[in-house]
C-alpha cells in the first residue's frame, strides 16, 4: 500500500509541475487579452523573450521529472516504473522540449499554442504508459 501511495505522489508532483507550463504557453498564446484585462499573468510582466525562457525551463524540469520515476525504486528494489514508461516519457519529453525550444527562438502566437495543444496529450500518453506498464 504505501508504494501506491509513492507512485500517487510522484504522478501527482508530475501534474504539478505540468500546470505552469500548460497555462503559460496558453497566456504567450493571448498575450494581449491578459494584458487588455489587467491580469498579472507571466506574460502581461515579463517580456515575450523572457517568458518563452521561463517555459522552456520548466518543460525541461517536468521532462526530467517525468523521467526520474524510472530510476526511483519502490520497496522491492524494483523500479517504481518500466521500460514502457521510460521510453515513452524519454520520446514525448523530447518532442515537449523540442516545441519549447521552437517558442524560445520564435516566441509567437503558432508557436505557443502549438506548445499548449500538446501538453494535454502529453500528459495523457504519459498516464497511458503507466498503466500499460502496470499492467504488464
Amino acid at each position: 500500500m504505501n508504494d501506491l501511495w509513492t507512485m500517487g505522489l510522484v504522478m501527482a508532483g508530475l501534474v504539478f509541475i505540468w500546470i505552469p507550463m500548460h497555462i503559460w504557453a496558453l497566456t504567450l498564446h493571448f498575450k494581449e487579452d491578459y494584458n487588455r484585462a489587467n491580469i498579472p499573468m507571466l506574460t502581461a510582466i515579463k517580456s515575450e523573450s523572457a517568458s518563452a525562457r521561463i517555459i522552456a525551463a520548466s518543460t525541461v524540469v517536468m521532462v526530467l521529472f517525468s523521467v526520474a520515476p524510472f530510476f526511483l525504486s519502490l520497496g522491492d528494489g524494483e523500479p517504481m516504473m518500466g521500460q514502457v514508461y521510460l521510453w515513452t516519457a524519454v520520446a514525448s519529453g523530447a518532442l515537449m522540449v523540442v516545441l519549447s525550444a521552437w517558442v524560445v527562438l520564435k516566441p509567437v502566437e503558432r508557436a505557443s499554442w502549438l506548445l499548449f495543444k500538446f501538453s494535454s496529450p502529453y500528459l495523457t500518453v504519459l498516464f497511458i504508459a503507466l498503466m500499460v506498464d502496470s499492467a504488464l
